[in-house]
């Protein structure tokens, strides 16, 4: 798919008709805000701005907002194209031929079609449509990269054996540092699947040039092989299935140099559809990276994936939220209410194997796993679930690169469990809102009033699982709950319990470099000390935590809260 439907949700959460930059345009043009793109593109197009001469040019061809209005849409694509856009060129000519000539007295007769071969005109309009739909998957890639960040000219579609062939010209990605990528010209093959689905097989240049932002000779990317197709569904107008991969893909230095290299890089899709909803993994994987510097160092990885599920997905509707359509999308709540029927939970996960670092000339630092997960659940119910999961294990190494005390295994599960996650995310979408016109949260104090009375009418828990830190000198381990509670002085409370073994160590180096204690305070390795509760073979402490209504901090059963301002007293 071309991007999950929580991006769209984000995009309007920034929406904002106040500040006038392309990039704000392109925001509120992909949360279907028309006007207020309309109103942020307009003085850029004015004042000649050809990106945004060309994006006025797109909502008055599709009527995006405002009445359909061709000839204004070809006047604004003729003053970027007129500067040499590449992109407002190929839509001018395009557009162009969508004019009707002005009636004939004497009409002309129709020219009669040959069964065996298909009409001229119905090859031009195939040959148009595709040139169409390429120009908008281009600006949808511009969408997720950055607005204005990728660039592309011509776009030529001609007709093949199986089907027809689009050749992208000078494709370019800007980068937020500066520098440049080069890609080239990048070819679409597309070949019909039956009446609604086109099979797209992509291809890129087998050499790009990666310029850096000081500018000097280009490193080159080189694509060893190339497999996969995208299934794209021509009436909702989105991509159903991508599996594409490249692999031997090496990163040259200027020098010859092998910088880089990977053994594979692949996107996929495995979703399955049960009664017009969709559940499945979009995945990215790359496997077998090795990357070395002029010193002598770098790092191999043996495999790294980014894995974005989907549970329940209506894809109809998100065909139209990621278009920008539908009437929902009128104001941020309605973006929120569609959100709320597109699909009941989504999880983002990532996870590396087997990495290695090494300095030059030092001993490698080698992680064996990590996960890391966050998982909302619910979605498309009153009350939700939000989970984030934490881990990794196999960490060895040798100072400076991997100091002692830190956790060779480390685990930490968090869940706000029953959260009303439609009146969470209005009210944090009013708090940023403010923050983004006014500088500041003037009404924090409602909004967090507003959120205590919410959280603790749905019974919302904040539970924390498998809390542990495992190194040489030391282990520690966490759990709890903690319940929202309007009664409460902090809104929350609840009850944790910490345990350490190898508190000397961890002491030993809370003193190293910390001045002295003033004359009559504890220092905070005795505070810690003191608070804690030996066990029976005194190789740990063990520390019972109470935050109550009352707003005091208890450790152990003593309010912790005078003897911690007292040592960060000034």
């Amino acid at each position: 798919m071309r991007h999950l439907a929580i991006l769209v949700l984000l995009l309007a959460l920034f929406a904002s008709p106040a500040r006038a930059n392309f990039s704000l345009g392109q925001n509120l043009f992909a949360a279907g805000d028309y006007a207020g793109a309309l109103q942020a593109w307009r003085p850029l197009a004015e004042a000649g701005d050809v990106r945004a001469q060309y994006s006025l040019g797109v909502i008055y061809e599709k009527g995006l907002g405002v009445p359909r209005d061709l000839p204004q849409a070809i006047e604004w694509y003729r003053h970027a194209a007129d500067h040499g856009y590449a992109p407002a060129i190929a839509a001018l000519r395009a557009a162009k031929r969508h004019l009707k000539p002005p009636p004939s007295i004497t009409p002309t007769p129709k020219p009669a079609l040959v069964p065996s071969t298909p009409p001229p005109a119905a090859e031009a309009d195939e040959r148009e449509r595709i040139e169409l739909l390429v120009r908008e998957i281009m600006r949808q890639a511009d969408l997720q990269f950055r607005a204005g960040m990728l660039e592309h000219g011509n776009v030529k579609v001609a007709r093949t054996g199986a089907g027809h062939l689009a050749e992208i010209e000078n494709v370019a990605i800007s980068r937020g540092s500066g520098g440049r990528v080069d890609v080239g010209t990048v070819r679409l093959a597309f070949v019909a699947d039956g009446a609604r689905y086109y099979r797209i097989t992509p291809r890129l240049p087998a050499v790009m040039r990666l310029y850096e932002p000081g500018g000097g000779a280009p490193s080159e990317l080189r694509i060893g092989t190339q497999a996969g197709a995208i299934l794209w569904d021509r009436d909702l107008e989105i991509a159903i299935d991508l599996d594409a991969r490249l692999g031997d893909v090496e990163v040259v230095a200027p020098d010859g140099r092998r910088a880089a290299r990977f053994g594979e890089i692949a996107m996929t899709t495995e979703l399955v559809e049960r009664a017009g909803r969709w559940s499945g993994p979009v995945g990215l994987t790359i496997r077998d990276v090795a990357a070395g510097a002029p010193d002598g160092g770098g790092f191999r990885l043996g495999g790294m994936s980014l894995v974005a599920r989907v549970e329940n997905l209506d894809m109809t509707l998100y065909a139209h939220l990621s278009r920008g359509l539908g009437a929902d999308q009128a104001s941020a709540e309605g973006m929120l209410r569609s959100f709320g029927r597109l699909l009941s939970g989504f999880s983002v996960s990532f996870g590396f194997d087997d990495l290695a670092a090494s300095p030059s000339g030092g001993r490698p630092a080698r992680m064996k796993r990590l996960d890391y997960e966050l998982a909302l659940t619910g979605i498309d119910r009153d009350l939700a679930s939000l989970a984030m999961r934490y881990g990794h294990r196999g960490l060895d190494g040798e100072a400076p690169i991997v100091p002692r005390h830190v956790p060779r295994e480390a685990g930490l599960s968090l869940t706000l469990d029953r959260l009303p996650i439609e009146t969470v995310v209005k009210a944090g979408l009013a708090a940023l809102l403010e923050y983004w016109f006014f500088g500041e949260v003037a009404s924090g104090s409602a909004v967090y009033n507003e959120l205590r009375t919410a959280l603790t009418a749905a019974g919302t828990e904040l539970r924390i699982e498998d809390g542990a830190l495992t190194a040489p000198d030391y282990l520690v381990q966490l759990a709890g709950i903690f319940a929202a509670d309007t009664q409460a002085l902090w809104g929350i409370s609840g009850e944790a319990g910490l345990t350490i073994a190898g508190l000397d160590g961890i002491l030993a180096r809370l003193r190293d470099g910390t001045a002295a204690p003033k004359p009559g305070t504890p220092s905070l390795a005795a505070l810690i000390r003191r608070l804690g509760r030996p066990s029976v073979d005194g190789k740990a402490m063990s520390y019972d935590i109470t935050v109550n209504r009352e707003g005091k901090i208890l450790i152990n059963g003593e309010n912790s809260i005078p003897l911690i301002a007292a040592l960060f007293a000034p």
